[in-house]
């Protein structure tokens, strides 16, 4: 009889053990797979919810220098639309110039000539790429440009790319800006 005991609790032992270590179906704890199809008609969201009116904003200006004495590169974009706000966030400049220039230097303005900031690009021969953060602020109805100059006439050509977002000023009213 004791052997017959001993026998089944091994028996029941053996099949604990294999329970514990043997791989177990866990499809009943997942769910089904969510598949979300976004139509024309109800598009994903692509703004930022406690913030209306907030549209992404990038524009380039490409080109030779239009100096023609060389010393300064312009880059202009168009007008902000009216009843809109430009928030500019970034500028990324790559300048093409002859020999090494001794001093560089970049800056963003307003189509009034008004200094929105600065940039401070690396001095490097023959070539420059730089990215620097910037806040500019150009309300709508007025553009803005960015001016290379350097003292010595080296420009051959550039590129600029300006980088933020707009606000909608008639989906959310757009707050006075002091510089």
């Amino acid at each position: 009889m004791k052997k017959q005991l001993f026998g089944i609790a091994a028996a029941i032992g053996v099949a604990s053990l294999i329970s514990i270590f043997s791989a177990r179906r866990i499809e009943a704890q997942y769910s089904s797979p969510v598949k979300v199809v976004n139509t024309t008609s109800a598009p994903a969201i692509a703004s930022i919810m406690d913030d209306p009116g907030r549209i992404p904003y990038q524009a380039t200006s490409t080109g030779p220098c239009p100096s023609a004495s060389g010393l300064h590169c312009e880059f202009n974009f168009p007008a902000v639309p009216a009843g809109h706000r430009l928030v500019v966030q970034q500028v990324a400049v790559e300048l093409v110039y002859n020999g090494t220039p001794q001093s560089l230097a970049a800056e963003v303005l307003s189509e009034t000539g008004a200094i929105l900031g600065g940039l401070v690009p690396p001095i490097t021969p023959f070539f420059t790429t730089y990215s620097q953060p910037v806040k500019a602020v150009v309300d709508g109805g007025h553009s803005l440009s960015v001016r290379a100059f350097t003292s010595v006439a080296l420009f051959q050509s550039g590129q600029v790319t300006v980088s933020g977002y707009l606000l909608d000023c008639a989906a959310a009213p757009c707050a006075p800006f002091a510089p």
